[in-house]
């Protein structure tokens, strides 16, 4: 069942790639005329010379629309919500270009898309900072543990009943790693260094 999933997950991006190419070429079936009629609709193209024009403005937007939501879904990333951010301003660029009464729409959606990409990036900030903590933590804990096996290790054979005493000491501050905080056990991990130096 998974392989199914992954096999037709894989025929959408592999149709998903081979129609960019004609999508962006899509505006030559336009004829270069200020207004047209498709199916009963009339196009016309009010700011742009025209509808040539107007529809290669459009498929432009959505080709970076389409590739931004590819990346998005395709991503294993825990950094992928990041990618919402390009896909926002691809987003606000193709509805200010449907919006036919602003000039410049690709200098607007700054002001719009930083509402949007804010929360985003100072979650990021967030995650980054809690993470380097969280691996900081990591390493001091694995150099204290590495001086405590060294110390133990290199104990003399006189104080062999001293040695086998701090190994299960040791050995019983590893086993009661999980029901402490990592604060708590980098300071047990500290005092067993400090008694064992002493």
């Amino acid at each position: 069942m998974k392989y199914r999933y992954l096999m037709k997950r894989d025929r959408y991006s592999i149709l998903f790639i081979f129609l960019i190419p004609f999508i962006l070429y899509a505006y030559r079936l336009f004829p270069e005329d200020e207004q047209i009629k498709i199916f009963g609709m009339t196009i016309t193209s009010v700011y742009f010379q025209n509808v040539q024009i107007m529809i290669w403005a459009y498929t432009q937007k959505i080709i970076m629309i389409m590739l931004a939501l590819g990346w998005y879904y395709s991503s294993k990333h825990w950094w992928k919500k990041a990618i919402i951010v390009p896909l926002t301003f691809f987003v606000f660029q193709f509805i200010m270009l449907l919006n036919e009464d602003l000039f410049f729409f690709d200098e607007y959606e700054v002001f719009y898309g930083v509402v949007v990409t804010l929360p985003i990036v100072l979650g990021f900030i967030f995650i980054v900072n809690k993470i380097n903590r969280q691996l900081s933590m990591l390493q001091v804990e694995d150099e204290i543990e590495g001086e405590i096996k060294v110390i133990i290790s290199n104990l003399s054979n006189s104080r062999s009943v001293n040695q086998k005493i701090y190994r299960q000491k040791f050995d019983n501050l590893k086993s009661k790693r999980k029901e402490l905080t990592k604060e708590n056990y980098l300071k047990e991990l500290l005092l067993l260094k400090e008694s064992i130096l002493v």
